[in-house]
């Protein structure tokens, strides 16, 4: 699908307007071996009746309700693609994920906030209406955490560019939250 041609309309106003498949905006510069990895992800996700539907600039979802299962984000300024899983029902599978040796997924990708404290000084947040100061503490899968991004969903883990491993770990977990 080809965006229109206006020159002042942005790239969310263009992809609104032609809600673009992956495909159509899938950024040039990334590589043969990660763009396979995005079309077999997004095949699996066709396979289990959650195909994508585009919902902001640069960004789709997969599964019902406001925001789904998983979503798929590009980066607007480089080559990273980004899964947000968003699991309501974590609490009822977080043994499997513990008995799993799944925690690290979580761990590894904590938001943190990017304000945090710095050198004993406090920053304002990044939402002016909810200025975090650096964060807050969480408890994520057992493990103390400071400075998460007050910000982040508490539901949602966000794996930046993940490897064939995290991949499996995703498609099960969204196995796990349908089945929740």
């Amino acid at each position: 699908m080809k965006m229109p041609e206006a020159k002042n309309l942005t790239v969310l106003q263009q992809q609104k307007a032609t809600k673009p498949t992956i495909e159509d905006v899938l950024p040039k510069n990334i590589d043969s071996d990660t763009k396979k990895a995005i079309f077999d992800f997004i095949t699996y996700l066709s396979e289990i009746n959650m195909p994508l539907k585009w919902t902001s600039s640069y960004g789709w979802k997969a599964g019902s309700g406001k925001n789904g299962v998983c979503k798929i984000k590009f980066g607007i300024f480089d080559n990273i693609w980004v899964v947000i899983l968003i699991l309501n029902h974590r609490s009822e599978y977080e043994e499997v994920i513990i008995k799993e040796g799944w925690q690290n997924i979580f761990w590894d990708n904590a938001n943190y906030c990017v304000h945090r404290f710095h050198e004993g000084k406090t920053h304002v947040g990044c939402n002016p209406n909810k200025g975090c100061a650096g964060g807050e503490d969480r408890t994520i899968i057992g493990k103390e955490f400071n400075g998460i991004c007050h910000c982040t969903d508490v539901r949602a883990v966000q794996i930046r560019d993940p490897d064939e491993t995290e991949i499996e770990i995703i498609k099960r977990l969204i196995e796990l939250e349908q089945n929740a």
